[in-house]
């Protein structure tokens, strides 16, 4: 999860397991602490942007970005701030910044919500 965002070990909040399909990770003050990168190469298989904290639009994620990978996994990053830089179709990898640690829709404060999952 290093490549998701920086020192993404000591900044679980809640972790996988019983009902949360997921790893919750903490934001930063240091706001550069807070973009958040592609895992690995994809290409971005929908988004959702523009959602207000506490909205259960999207299914409650608020702001995300799916991202299909080169192996066929898919990979969620949910509760982002509005303003994604990405884009559907557009080709991904570690480099590439999804956007900023926010607490859009459904969310219990800042923090990014990141998981894999076989289908969308």
């Amino acid at each position: 999860m290093d490549r998701v965002i920086f020192d993404s070990t000591h900044r679980i909040t809640q972790g996988y397991g019983n009902g949360h399909r997921g790893v919750d990770l903490g934001w930063r003050s240091d706001e550069a602490q807070n973009n958040v990168y592609a895992n690995c190469p994809g290409t971005v298989y929908a988004t959702l942007d523009g959602v207000e904290p506490g909205s259960e639009y999207g299914g409650g994620w608020g702001n995300y970005v799916l991202v299909r990978h080169d192996n066929g996994m898919f990979s969620r990053y949910a509760h982002l701030r509005s303003g994604l830089p990405v884009s559907n179709g557009q080709r991904v990898d570690e480099n590439t910044i999804l956007g900023i640690i926010g607490e859009s829709g459904r969310a219990y404060g800042r923090h990014l919500h990141f998981e894999v999952q076989m289908n969308s």
